[in-house]
Protein backbone atom coordinates (compact mmCIF):
# COMPACT_ATOMS: atom_id res chain seq x y z
CA UNK A 1 0.00 0.00 0.00
CA UNK A 2 2.50 2.39 0.67
CA UNK A 3 4.20 1.55 -2.71
CA UNK A 4 0.59 2.56 -4.66
CA UNK A 5 0.72 5.80 -2.38
CA UNK A 6 4.27 6.68 -3.43
CA UNK A 7 3.65 5.94 -7.44
CA UNK A 8 0.08 7.87 -6.91
CA UNK A 9 1.96 10.86 -5.42
CA UNK A 10 4.89 10.78 -8.38
CA UNK A 11 2.73 10.14 -10.92
CA UNK A 12 0.73 13.81 -9.19
CA UNK A 13 4.09 15.65 -8.65
CA UNK A 14 5.12 14.43 -12.46
CA UNK A 15 1.86 15.82 -14.01
CA UNK A 16 1.92 19.29 -12.03
CA UNK A 17 5.92 19.67 -13.13
CA UNK A 18 6.86 21.29 -16.29
CA UNK A 19 9.33 19.28 -18.32
CA UNK A 20 12.93 20.80 -18.14
CA UNK A 21 12.38 21.34 -21.82
CA UNK A 22 9.67 23.78 -21.20
CA UNK A 23 11.79 25.90 -18.75
CA UNK A 24 14.54 26.50 -21.41
CA UNK A 25 14.63 28.76 -25.09
CA UNK A 26 16.85 30.08 -27.53
CA UNK A 27 16.86 33.98 -27.38
CA UNK A 28 18.03 35.33 -31.14
CA UNK A 29 19.68 38.84 -31.07
CA UNK A 30 20.36 40.75 -33.95
CA UNK A 31 23.66 43.00 -32.81
CA UNK A 32 24.88 45.05 -35.90
CA UNK A 33 28.55 46.33 -36.00
CA UNK A 34 29.24 49.58 -33.85
CA UNK A 35 27.35 49.95 -29.90
CA UNK A 36 24.28 47.81 -29.54
CA UNK A 37 21.63 48.06 -26.09
CA UNK A 38 20.74 44.35 -25.57
CA UNK A 39 18.57 43.03 -23.65
CA UNK A 40 19.21 39.46 -22.50
CA UNK A 41 15.62 37.37 -20.95
CA UNK A 42 17.06 34.14 -20.64
CA UNK A 43 19.93 33.52 -18.03
CA UNK A 44 22.34 31.33 -20.47
CA UNK A 45 22.99 27.81 -19.16
CA UNK A 46 26.81 28.78 -19.48
CA UNK A 47 27.07 32.03 -18.23
CA UNK A 48 30.79 32.02 -19.26
CA UNK A 49 31.37 35.36 -21.36
CA UNK A 50 34.25 33.39 -23.47
CA UNK A 51 31.89 30.54 -24.33
CA UNK A 52 28.82 32.75 -25.07
CA UNK A 53 30.79 34.84 -27.31
CA UNK A 54 33.59 32.71 -28.71
CA UNK A 55 33.49 32.77 -32.48
CA UNK A 56 31.59 36.26 -32.75
CA UNK A 57 32.81 39.10 -33.60
CA UNK A 58 31.75 40.79 -30.27
CA UNK A 59 34.84 42.90 -29.16
CA UNK A 60 33.49 44.42 -25.70
CA UNK A 61 30.42 44.16 -23.51
CA UNK A 62 29.10 46.25 -20.59
CA UNK A 63 26.85 46.27 -18.09
CA UNK A 64 25.50 48.86 -15.14
CA UNK A 65 25.66 47.21 -11.80
CA UNK A 66 23.36 49.82 -10.61
CA UNK A 67 24.13 51.56 -6.87
CA UNK A 68 21.75 53.20 -4.54
CA UNK A 69 23.20 56.76 -5.78
CA UNK A 70 22.15 58.51 -8.88
CA UNK A 71 24.73 58.55 -11.80
CA UNK A 72 24.25 60.96 -15.09
CA UNK A 73 23.75 59.84 -17.90
CA UNK A 74 25.90 58.26 -20.62
CA UNK A 75 25.79 59.77 -24.02
CA UNK A 76 28.61 57.40 -26.03
CA UNK A 77 29.37 54.35 -25.08
CA UNK A 78 32.49 54.71 -27.15
CA UNK A 79 33.63 57.07 -24.57
CA UNK A 80 33.93 53.90 -22.26
CA UNK A 81 31.83 54.82 -19.00
CA UNK A 82 32.19 51.47 -18.09
CA UNK A 83 35.99 52.52 -16.46
CA UNK A 84 34.11 54.13 -14.11
CA UNK A 85 32.53 52.46 -10.81
CA UNK A 86 29.58 50.25 -10.90
CA UNK A 87 30.21 48.72 -14.43
CA UNK A 88 31.41 45.14 -15.47
CA UNK A 89 33.01 44.46 -18.85
CA UNK A 90 34.10 42.01 -20.66
CA UNK A 91 37.06 42.19 -23.43
CA UNK A 92 37.34 39.42 -26.42
CA UNK A 93 40.29 37.82 -25.26
CA UNK A 94 42.52 38.74 -28.27
CA UNK A 95 42.23 42.25 -27.51
CA UNK A 96 44.89 43.73 -25.52
CA UNK A 97 42.70 45.57 -22.97
CA UNK A 98 41.46 41.80 -21.90
CA UNK A 99 43.28 42.20 -18.75
CA UNK A 100 41.18 44.08 -17.55
CA UNK A 101 38.03 42.27 -17.73
CA UNK A 102 35.80 42.59 -14.55
CA UNK A 103 32.72 40.96 -16.18
CA UNK A 104 33.01 37.20 -15.09
CA UNK A 105 29.10 36.14 -16.17
CA UNK A 106 26.57 37.25 -18.38
CA UNK A 107 23.18 36.55 -16.30
CA UNK A 108 19.58 36.94 -17.85
CA UNK A 109 17.17 39.75 -17.23
CA UNK A 110 19.57 42.43 -17.44
CA UNK A 111 20.55 44.77 -20.02
CA UNK A 112 24.41 45.17 -21.75
CA UNK A 113 26.14 47.39 -24.21
CA UNK A 114 27.65 45.47 -26.73
CA UNK A 115 29.89 46.36 -29.45
CA UNK A 116 30.92 44.20 -32.76
CA UNK A 117 33.01 44.57 -35.27
CA UNK A 118 29.94 43.25 -38.05
CA UNK A 119 26.45 42.58 -37.86
CA UNK A 120 25.69 39.02 -36.53
CA UNK A 121 22.83 37.27 -34.61
CA UNK A 122 23.91 35.95 -31.17
CA UNK A 123 21.96 32.75 -29.74
CA UNK A 124 21.70 32.51 -25.93
CA UNK A 125 20.14 29.23 -24.54
CA UNK A 126 18.46 29.57 -21.08
CA UNK A 127 16.28 29.57 -18.92
CA UNK A 128 13.59 31.87 -18.38
CA UNK A 129 13.18 33.60 -15.14
CA UNK A 130 11.67 35.96 -13.41
CA UNK A 131 13.21 38.89 -11.52
CA UNK A 132 11.75 42.06 -10.39
CA UNK A 133 13.63 45.46 -11.92
CA UNK A 134 15.36 47.76 -9.85
CA UNK A 135 14.84 51.30 -11.16
CA UNK A 136 17.07 54.20 -9.68
CA UNK A 137 15.12 57.13 -10.02
CA UNK A 138 16.84 60.87 -11.04
CA UNK A 139 19.65 58.27 -12.40
CA UNK A 140 21.13 56.48 -15.65
CA UNK A 141 19.08 53.51 -15.91
CA UNK A 142 20.46 50.20 -18.54
CA UNK A 143 17.02 48.03 -18.21
CA UNK A 144 15.53 46.48 -20.72
CA UNK A 145 11.79 45.00 -21.13
CA UNK A 146 10.08 41.49 -21.91
CA UNK A 147 7.67 42.47 -25.07
CA UNK A 148 6.29 40.99 -27.38
CA UNK A 149 8.36 40.49 -30.72
CA UNK A 150 5.06 40.43 -32.70
CA UNK A 151 2.81 43.25 -31.52
CA UNK A 152 5.32 45.19 -29.22
CA UNK A 153 3.99 48.08 -27.59
CA UNK A 154 4.50 51.93 -27.78
CA UNK A 155 6.79 53.61 -25.42
CA UNK A 156 3.85 55.81 -23.91
CA UNK A 157 1.41 52.87 -23.86
CA UNK A 158 3.99 50.83 -22.02
CA UNK A 159 4.85 53.13 -19.61
CA UNK A 160 1.08 54.45 -18.94
CA UNK A 161 0.34 52.15 -15.97
CA UNK A 162 3.25 53.80 -14.11
CA UNK A 163 2.77 57.07 -12.64
CA UNK A 164 6.38 57.81 -11.97
CA UNK A 165 7.58 56.39 -15.80
CA UNK A 166 4.40 58.06 -17.61
CA UNK A 167 5.83 61.17 -19.69
CA UNK A 168 9.21 60.57 -18.25
CA UNK A 169 12.00 60.52 -21.07
CA UNK A 170 13.67 57.50 -22.98
CA UNK A 171 15.96 57.03 -24.75
CA UNK A 172 17.58 54.60 -27.63
CA UNK A 173 20.67 53.97 -28.56
CA UNK A 174 21.19 54.74 -32.59
CA UNK A 175 24.63 54.42 -34.11
CA UNK A 176 26.54 54.53 -31.22
CA UNK A 177 24.71 57.37 -29.27
CA UNK A 178 21.86 57.74 -26.67
CA UNK A 179 19.11 59.00 -28.69
CA UNK A 180 15.98 60.44 -27.29
CA UNK A 181 12.75 58.81 -28.52
CA UNK A 182 10.85 61.89 -29.54
CA UNK A 183 7.66 60.08 -30.69
CA UNK A 184 6.36 57.84 -27.92
CA UNK A 185 3.27 57.40 -28.60
CA UNK A 186 4.73 56.05 -32.04
CA UNK A 187 7.62 54.30 -31.28
CA UNK A 188 7.39 50.97 -30.50
CA UNK A 189 9.91 49.17 -27.98
CA UNK A 190 11.73 46.21 -29.08
CA UNK A 191 12.34 42.56 -27.93
CA UNK A 192 15.96 42.10 -26.81
CA UNK A 193 16.66 45.85 -26.53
Amino acid sequence: EGFRLSAVAFALLSFCLPARADLTRIQSIEVRAGWNAVYLEVDPLDSNPATLFSGLPIEIVATYWSRLTPVESVSNPADAPWKQEGWGVWYAPARPDAVATSLHAIQGRRAYLIQASRDVTWSVSGSVTVQPLRWQTDSYNLIGFSVDPQSPPTFESFFAGSPAHRGQRCFRLVEGLWTLVRDPSGTRLRAGE
